[in-house]
This record gives C-alpha cells, structure tokens and sequence, in this order.
C-alpha cells in the first residue's frame, strides 16, 4: 500500500504533470512555429500534420552515462519529422522548477545537448557519417528564473567570428538552445512570444485555474482543444495529470503563504513588533507580502 500511494504522488507531482502538458503535439506545434527553423514559415495546422496522426508525440526518458561513470537523464527527447524527412529532429524538454542561476543552467543544457548528439555517432570518423547527425535543439523552460530573466524567452546559437574582421560566418544550425523564462504575472503580454505566453498561462502559477484557462483561449491555446483528439486514446489519468498542470502551483503557492504567515506571526511573537515589521525584518517577497499579511490578520481575529 505504502508503495502504491508513493507510486501515486510521483505520477500528479508537477514535473509529471507538466512533462504530460509539454508532449501534446499542439504544444509543440506552438513551440515549433517559433523556435524551430525547420518550421519555418508553416501554420500551426501543418506542423501539427508533420508531426504525425498520435495526439501526444513519444517522449523519451534517456540516460546516458560516460567513460568515468557520470550519467545524465533527459526529461524529454522527441524525435519529430521535419519538411526535411521523417524522424530528422531532435528536441530535448525540460521542465525545471528549482532556481538556477542561469550560467550553470546553460552549460548543463549544453551537456544534455552534446550527449545526443555524440550518441548518434557510430565508430568511424568518415564526413559522411558527420553529415548525417541530426540536429538538437533544447527546450528549458523556467519555472523560477533569476529575477532579471523572468517572462523573457532567450534563444542561444553557435555563432562563428572571423578574426581578421573580413567577413560574417553563418550560424551553425546543428544545435539551439531555447530557455523559457517564466516568473512574475503578466500584467501587460503585449510583445511577449505566444510560446511565452502559453507556457506561463500553464505552468508559471500565477493565476488561478480559472484564469489560466481563459488566458489559453484567448491566445487559441484552449486546453479542451488541444486534448479533443486525445479523449479516446489518453487515459482518465493521464487527462488528469495533464490538469494538474494548472492546478500545481496555485496549491504549492497558498502552502507558502501560510508558511511564511507562521514565521511572521513567530517573528511577532518574539520581537513583540507589528504583522508589517515583522514582514520587514523576514524580507518576505513583495509580490506575497499582501497575501501573507491577509493571513496573518485573519489568524488574530479567531
């Protein structure tokens, strides 16, 4: 019994849930049309069609170990058809939502990257098996990113520079990087990617499930169209994970909140200051404070 309830909260955590949201083929389609080149130019319709007749694209837990014994393990490694040719593409997932600063979160990336990439290589080292490596973008999306990153989306290509100054180098297109940056509440989404956008109505937690649904539609994201082909062939749980996306959050963040009201009032308690001083001295965030102090008032009056 023990094993199955921890079975269970494994499969609705968040990560779960949101690497469910991130394989929908509509997902990836919105995600396509803007970051991905070979895509370039078509409709979401059509990459939707490239994509294939399955509702959801097969997603991948791959670990890859190397020669002194470390390992790394994507979340997420879809191999997608392209205008190219069948199966000419793969994308790397990520969904992270510890803080990272953003440096070691790129070179982590890079990693994930470059094991992809070395494991399509056979033995040999003749150009043509170089010309047929396929090329690997990753996706990191953010779910706590350094404060000056929040709600930006930040797109990383090798670049080459010739040094006698004489002449531009084209940019290699084997490999990209895409980090998703989500973060505070978007009170004004002018400017900002549909990509961005998505993500952050979906899996940021800033905004109540009601809200979160509302905002998809209005940018043709509606969670009821992006899973109308795969009612017959997701399961109840599986429909249910990809929910809880939506919900995730909004529960982690009222915990918080009556967590921090606990160390307020503790705070209080101890310096014999006011809810606001005592808010003050703990540094509580300010996009939180209101909420916490709410709760705190709320408490004192019982």
């Amino acid at each position: 019994m023990g094993e199955m309830e921890e079975d269970r909260t494994r499969d609705y955590s968040y990560d779960a849930a949101a690497k469910a949201f991130v394989s929908l083929k509509g997902v990836m389609a919105v995600a396509g049309e803007t970051y991905i080149p070979e895509f370039s130019g078509m409709s979401r319709k059509e990459i939707e069609r490239m994509l294939g007749d399955e509702p959801r694209l097969k997603s991948q837990n791959v670990k890859f170990r190397n020669m002194i014994g470390g390992s790394v393990e994507l979340d997420n490694l879809f191999l997608l058809n392209t205008p190219e040719g069948p199966a000419s593409l793969f994308v790397n997932v990520e969904t992270e939502r510890r803080q990272w600063r953003l440096e070691p979160l790129i070179n982590r990336a890079l990693v994930y990257i470059s094991a992809v990439m070395f494991n399509q290589m056979e033995s040999g080292g003749d150009s043509q098996k170089y010309e047929k490596v396929k090329n690997v973008y990753a996706f990191w999306i953010l779910k706590n990113p350094p404060a000056a990153y929040r709600n930006r989306d930040l797109v990383y290509e090798f670049r080459g520079r010739d040094i006698g100054g004489c002449r531009d180098l084209p940019v290699c297109g084997t490999v990209r990087l895409i980090v998703i940056c989500l973060g505070d509440p978007m009170e004004n989404r002018d400017g900002i990617s549909l990509p961005l956008r998505m993500f952050d109505a979906a899996m940021a937690g800033n905004y109540t499930k009601e809200e979160r649904l509302e905002m998809l539609e209005e940018q043709g994201m509606d969670i009821n169209e992006l899973l109308e082909k795969d009612i017959d062939s997701l399961s109840k749980r599986e429909l249910e994970m990809v929910e809880a996306v939506l919900d995730a959050k909004a529960e982690e963040r009222e915990k918080y909140i009556e967590h921090t009201a606990s160390m307020v009032m503790a705070e209080m308690e101890c310096w014999d200051v006011s809810a606001e001083k005592a808010v003050d001295n703990l540094r509580i965030d300010p996009e939180i404070r209101g909420k916490v102090l709410d709760v705190v008032r709320s408490r004192k009056e019982r």
